[in-house]
C-alpha cells in the first residue's frame, strides 16, 4: 500500500476548495466520530440530509429538505440488438435522475426521542456564492433558532460572500481571515460567538453546545481536516504548480515557500 501523504499546509490547504463537495462528506464523518465518543449515552451524533425540527413558535413543524432532488423519469423498456447470445431479450434501461443541488450534509446531535438538539452547518461554496442557495439557508438558519436549535457553522471556503448568523464585521477584514466559525447557542439567543481563522492559522478546536444541562463537547476542525486529506489521497489529485484560484500576493509567496519546503513545488 502507497503512504499516506499528510497535509502539506498548517491550517486549511487551499487546494482543497475546488474538491469541497467529496471533501464535505470526508470531513463531517471524521467530526461526526470526534463528538459521537464525548457525548451523553441519551444522546447521537447523526450525518443527515434532511431535518424535522418542531419550532416553539405556534408548535409549528418544520422539515428542512436536503438540497438535492432525485426525480424518476419515464422510460421504454428497449430491445438489445447487439451480437451477443441472449440477443432479443428486453432490457430496461437505467433510471435517469435530475441532479438540482450537489447533496449538502450537516452533523445533528439528537436525543432518545429523536429531538434535535444541536446542528453543525459546513458550508459549501454554494451557500456563499449562489443567491437561492444562500436564501435557502438563512430560512434554515432562522428555522433553527425558531426551534431552539444550537448552531454550529463552520465556514472553510474562501471565496463567496459571508452567511454566518454572526454579523461578518464581528470578523474583522474578511480578506483577512477568509474562514471562521460561528456558534449560536440556543440559551443565549441574544449573542453568538464569531472565530475569524486567518489563512496561515491551525484549524481551532472549538466547543460544541448541547443541553443546558450538558458539558460542551469539543471538535478538533484541524484533526477532522487532516484525515480527509490523508485518506482521501488528495495528494494524489492536486497540482501544487500553480494556485487554485487568484490569492492575495502575500499568501502567494507563503504558500510558496510552505510548498517549496515541502518539496511539492520545484525551488528556483
Amino acid at each position: 500500500m502507497g503512504r499516506l501523504m499528510s497535509n502539506p499546509f498548517p491550517g486549511m490547504n487551499l487546494w482543497l476548495e475546488p474538491h469541497w463537495h467529496s471533501v464535505n462528506a470526508s470531513f463531517l464523518t471524521y467530526a461526526r466520530d470526534q463528538i459521537s465518543d464525548q457525548l451523553p449515552d441519551d444522546l447521537a451524533a447523526l450525518t443527515e440530509e434532511e431535518i424535522n425540527i418542531e419550532t416553539l413558535r405556534d408548535d409549528i413543524f418544520t422539515r428542512i429538505r436536503p438540497d438535492i432532488n432525485i426525480r424518476q423519469t419515464s422510460f421504454e423498456p428497449k430491445t438489445w440488438t447487439g451480437p451477443v447470445a441472449g440477443a432479443g431479450i428486453d432490457q430496461e434501461e437505467g433510471v435517469v435522475v435530475m441532479l438540482d443541488e450537489p447533496v449538502h450534509r450537516c452533523i445533528q446531535i439528537v436525543d432518545g426521542a429523536g429531538a434535535l438538539i444541536t446542528a453543525i452547518e459546513l458550508l459549501s461554496p454554494t451557500n456563499k456564492r449562489d443567491s437561492r442557495a444562500r436564501d435557502a439557508y438563512r430560512r434554515k438558519q432562522v428555522t433553527y433558532q425558531e426551534g431552539g436549535i444550537n448552531l454550529v457553522e463552520i465556514d472553510l471556503i474562501s471565496r463567496g460572500d459571508p452567511i454566518f448568523r454572526a454579523d461578518p464585521l464581528h470578523f474583522g477584514q474578511w480578506c483577512d481571515t477568509p474562514y471562521g466559525v460561528c456558534v449560536w447557542r440556543a440559551r443565549e439567543p441574544d449573542k453568538a460567538l464569531a472565530r475569524p481563522i486567518h489563512w496561515r492559522h491551525k484549524l481551532p478546536r472549538i466547543a460544541i453546545p448541547l443541553r443546558p444541562t450538558d458539558p460542551d463537547v469539543y471538535l478538533d476542525l484541524q484533526v477532522a481536516l487532516n484525515l480527509s486529506y490523508e485518506r482521501g489521497r488528495y495528494a494524489n489529485l492536486i497540482d501544487y504548480s500553480c494556485p487554485p484560484f487568484a490569492l492575495p500576493d502575500e499568501i502567494m509567496e507563503w504558500t510558496d515557500a510552505v510548498l517549496k519546503e515541502k518539496g511539492l513545488r520545484a525551488v528556483t
